[in-house]
């Protein structure tokens, strides 16, 4: 049985997403892989955006080229200082996978997330 190697990537390094903007991490090839796990994290600043940030995980067949699937989404909250996180497990059979955060208004939102 061959031998699994497993290490933390960066797929969105933390950034600014500004009101109205749209930050989508770096695709995941996932061909090789026996699953992953997709953490993701959204941190309001001192005003909360008026709506908020949303996480999406996107699924492809493709490497996003045609196919881009949304399968899995979480929206962050109001609150000023307010952190939401958690993670999405990505079964063995996905090809490539990437995260995209978005929706928010009002103010920026701190976002980031790793595989």
């Amino acid at each position: 049985m061959a031998s699994i190697t497993k290490a933390e990537r960066t797929v969105t390094a933390s950034a600014s997403n500004g009101a109205g903007s749209t930050t989508t991490g770096s695709t995941v090839n996932l061909t090789t892989a026996l699953g992953a796990v997709f953490g993701f994290k959204m941190t309001n600043g001192a005003t909360g955006p008026t709506v908020p940030c949303t996480a999406t995980l996107q699924y492809s067949s493709d490497n996003f080229s045609a196919h881009i699937y949304d399968v899995a989404q979480v929206t962050g909250g109001t609150a000023n200082n307010g952190i939401t996180q958690g993670a999405w497990t990505v079964p063995k059979d996905v090809m490539y996978a990437r995260v995209k955060f978005g929706g928010n208004t009002g103010q920026a939102v701190t976002v980031e997330s790793y595989v």
